[in-house]
């Protein structure tokens, strides 16, 4: 008996399942709360150095007589749009009296860097780190580096509760990663210094994945087949409500610290989830638990369902999704991936279309705030387009094949990318509306990729490309402040153009793999290698697995031959 058989007798989609999808999907819309909060807590507002205006006995001055002050003080410069603003890290040195007030000859007066902090200008009347810790000019390095280090904590902390999951189970996984992420960042709020405000998003990337990642196995694990799409879709979207909820928290708490300590304290609804969730009986019964019984007959009886006797005897022999072999089955590592030319050809176009993904949607996703116009407003917007995009490549590409429209979103998105940051001056409106085109269509990449993936290399060679991948996605994550940091201290057109450059290079390469679209799962290497060599056209044909099956095997037959 396989484990799926007994899915099919207790019931593969029944009450209970919809009860634990649920409370899962509600615990995943904290983790796109966390994982974004950079866009606002982080924010830039426009500054120039700090003006003590008592130390020239001006405190008196009306704001009009303090602006014409601040000419004599901050010299004016053109930014990169030709525009004369204040300089944001200069000023005059004081060579002036209060005399001098009517005095316009600027020219000779020596200009040095800021020396005595910053005053800031924040639109929304918001406080940021990056106001309290003054991490501009010199220092300005440190906002990225900071990011950076964020998703490398997310990268680490996937790599490691993968390991502890698969080991240890993943209930204690899921509880102790959502009890860690809420304290993170509760914690976060306290911060003062550089050093330790670091220390504290360092280790809050570590958790801010665990638990979705955890979550997101256990719903696939509990429910059939036929179900698995769709509870990973919804767990995707919880993440994607809780990125549409953000800018409204952030707009009513405009305090950084009060929006870190809120995230923190949202921990206290997820308490009772210490009882309410169980552990994965799938990994219970490979692991020869007697707690999986128990699990089972909950399951059952919940939905209605019941049990022979001998159904439960067999628990413990259940085979899990493959029959035993003889011993001649094929062992796989991470070196795999490179030493067939075919596989490793797929594995690096995988690389880099993972990598161009992750890249271009941290980059858009953060870099909200410096669109232009209205920040919660363009946070709200890149959150809600996620929406459409889950959708329609889930239809297109059911409909045209993986290939085909992975290759058109990245190109597709590449353009926009590209266009962008020439439409600003044209309208701020085109400029967002061209990133949210770009920012649609990296969502829809991100849908495909991982069924793709998952569908071109074989069964004991799957969980290691697709982990490879996501190791390449994390390190376009931490790539992307650097762009974003480049698009603001040297051109805004920087982070665009190698966006666009990068899409446009991926989704032509996408061209050289092959097209999974109703083609049985390859089983094998060889099964794998010789997807290059199948008759596609026919596979596309709907309801046509059973012809590419033939087709498959009068091609093996062939070889033999």
């Amino acid at each position: 008996m396989k484990y799926e058989d007994i899915l099919h007798r207790i019931g593969g989609y029944g009450k209970y399942q919809k009860i634990i999808v649920g409370l899962l999907v509600l615990s995943s819309i904290p983790n796109g709360l966390f994982t974004m909060v950079t866009v606002f807590i982080l924010d830039t507002p426009s500054h120039h150095c700090y003006v003590d205006f008592a130390k020239y006995n001006l405190t008196k001055l009306t704001e009009t007589g303090k602006e014409l002050w601040l000419d004599q003080l901050i010299p004016w410069e053109h930014n990169e749009d030709g525009e004369l603003v204040r300089s944001q890290c200069k000023k005059y040195a004081p060579e002036f009296n209060k005399t001098s007030i009517n005095s316009t000859n600027t020219k000779n007066r020596t200009i040095i860097p800021c020396d005595g902090g910053w005053t800031f200008y924040p639109m929304w009347a918001e406080t940021t780190v990056v106001m309290e810790l003054n991490w501009v000019c010199d220092d300005a390095w440190k906002k990225p580096s900071v990011i950076s280090l964020y998703m490398a904590g997310i990268l680490l902390g996937s790599l490691v509760s993968g390991v502890l999951s698969d080991r240890y189970g993943r209930r204690p996984v899921f509880l102790w990663g959502t009890f860690l992420q809420f304290v993170s960042m509760f914690c976060n709020g306290f911060c003062n210094n550089s050093a330790l405000f670091t220390a504290t998003m360092f280790m809050a990337g570590c958790t801010a994945l665990i638990n979705y990642v955890a979550a997101f196995v256990i719903v696939t694990e509990i429910v059939d087949s036929s179900k698995r799409a769709l509870v990973g879709s919804l767990e995707v979207g919880g993440f994607t409500i809780g990125y549409m909820l953000l800018p409204a928290a952030a707009w009513y708490l405009t305090d950084w610290r009060w929006l870190m300590w809120f995230m923190g304290a949202l921990g206290v609804l997820f308490i009772p989830y210490y009882w309410l969730i169980p552990e994965s009986p799938r990994w219970l019964i490979i692991n020869g638990k007697e707690e999986a019984k128990q699990i089972i007959l909950k399951i059952a009886k919940t939905n209605g369902k019941s049990l022979q006797e001998e159904d439960l005897l067999s628990l413990n022999k259940v085979k899990m999704d493959k029959d035993s072999t003889d011993g001649t089955e094929e062992q796989f590592t991470y070196l795999d991936l490179f030493r067939h030319p075919s596989i490793r050809r797929r594995s690096f176009l995988m690389f880099l279309i993972w990598f161009t993904a992750s890249m271009v949607y941290y980059c858009i996703s953060l870099g909200t705030s410096d669109l232009g116009g209205n920040k919660f407003v363009n946070c709200f917007v890149a959150a809600a387009v996620e929406i459409p995009a889950y959708v329609s490549s889930y239809f297109l590409m059911e409909k045209f094949g993986r290939r085909t429209i992975l290759s058109s979103y990245l190109i597709l998105g590449g353009i926009a990318c590209a266009a962008a940051p020439f439409f600003s001056s044209i309208s701020e409106s085109l400029m967002i509306a061209s990133s949210m085109i770009s920012k649609f269509s990296v969502t829809g990449v991100f849908s495909i990729i991982y069924i793709f993936c998952c569908e071109m290399f074989p069964t004991k060679m799957r969980n290691m490309s697709v982990g490879a991948s996501s190791t390449m996605a994390r390190v376009g994550a931490i790539a992307a402040p650097y762009l974003i940091f480049a698009g603001e201290s040297v051109s805004r057109y920087i982070p665009y153009l190698v966006m666009g450059g990068f899409s446009v290079m991926a989704g032509l390469s996408t061209l050289l793999l092959p097209e999974t679209l109703k083609v049985p799962l390859p089983e094998t290497l060889k099964d794998s290698v010789d997807l290059d060599k199948y008759n596609i056209r026919l596979c596309k044909k709907r309801n046509a697995e059973s012809e590419c099956l033939h087709q498959m095997q009068e091609t093996r037959h062939e070889e033999k031959i």
